[in-house]
């Protein structure tokens, strides 16, 4: 038997009680390990925005992929990969097993930077034992009971001093300048000077052309974007004390501007700042509002996790950096 990570969102864990009454595991064609999840696995339940684990399945079948015509148990996508489960346990979202407390007990803490950023990642065993045995301890709720009305702190007042912004921008441009590719930095922050660089005499001095006129200005405003000669390679917003709606509002416009380009688009924030970035990516103006939605298409990386790779991978040239911040990122869906 073996234990794999299995996300959700809040949506999607409520549509999975509602629609498949816990009986269905369902994925995207992308699923990690597919072909290594068996009978008698078991599937531990992560809710992404509160980044916790809330229940548990068992396996009890191979894989079947549906086809566009299959039952849409998730309204936002299809999930065409789906595993026959069994609940094993179940707790309140605001009770679940949270990624302090894992990374607290673990044997190798390090699973638990990476670990929880797509479904389908193995979890090691004596983590997964610990974890499975934490959720069996806590309130328990009848299978098909609608989650409890939870009560939610009120938002922390953000902080007005920069927490790091230059710091960032600083480590994704070096990270691409090792790399080979060219850098744009926010024509505001060009003058910026951090750890003895000043942030614009990396940067080029133009984005490639082909932007409309009206929405230039909004986009050169992005705080860091990987260019390879004119091609987009990535882009992202790093928010450390601003409001995450404005960086995102930029991303729309990136995308509205170039709808035939698919851009990886990163929203870099501190872990503090990780359910005020879900919430905002999932806006109805950015799911309904852009095709692909934005969840879809931005992830996020923590300051923590972006400076800890930095350190270890900032002074390297061999670096493939477009796998490396797809590989910290974490995604929204």
């Amino acid at each position: 038997m073996a234990y794999f990570i299995n996300l959700y969102t809040e949506e999607t864990w409520r549509e999975s009680r509602e629609n498949a009454r816990w009986q269905v595991s369902g994925h995207t064609e992308r699923l990690r390990n597919r072909d290594r999840i068996e009978e008698g696995d078991v599937l531990l339940c992560w809710v992404t925005k509160v980044s916790a684990f809330v229940g548990a399945m068992r396996v009890t079948g191979p894989a079947v992929e549906v086809g566009p015509e299959g039952e849409r148990i998730w309204r936002k996508k299809l999930f065409p990969v789906r595993f026959p489960v069994e609940l094993l346990v179940r707790v309140p979202v605001e009770e679940g097993v949270s990624l302090p407390s894992i990374r607290e007990h673990s044997q190798d803490p390090s699973y638990w930077r990476w670990i929880f950023r797509n479904s389908g990642n193995r979890i090691p065993d004596p983590d997964a034992e610990w974890i499975l045995s934490s959720l069996r301890e806590r309130p328990q709720l009848v299978p098909l009971d609608p989650e409890p009305v939870a009560s939610r702190p009120q938002e922390e007042a953000e902080s007005r001093r920069d927490t790091g912004h230059g710091r960032v921008q600083l480590q994704l441009a070096l990270l691409a300048k090792n790399a080979g590719l060219d850098i744009w930095i926010a024509r505001n922050d060009r003058s910026r000077q951090v750890d003895g660089y000043r942030l614009g005499d990396l940067s080029v001095e133009s984005l490639p052309d082909g932007l409309p006129a009206d929405a230039r200005n909004t986009i050169e405003l992005i705080d860091v974007v990987w260019l390879k000669r004119n091609r987009y390679v990535a882009a992202f917003e790093v928010e450390a004390s601003t409001p995450v709606f404005t960086g995102l509002q930029r991303m729309g416009d990136l995308m509205a501007a170039i709808p035939n380009m698919k851009i990886p688009l990163f929203v870099a924030a501190p872990e503090s700042k990780r359910e005020k970035v879900f919430s905002e990516i999932t806006r109805p103006l950015f799911r309904f509002g852009l095709d692909p939605p934005l969840e879809e298409t931005c992830r996020y990386i923590p300051f923590e996790v972006l400076t800890e790779a930095f350190e270890k991978y900032g002074g390297s040239t061999s670096i493939d950096a477009e796998r490396l911040v797809d590989e910290l990122s974490e995604s929204a869906q």
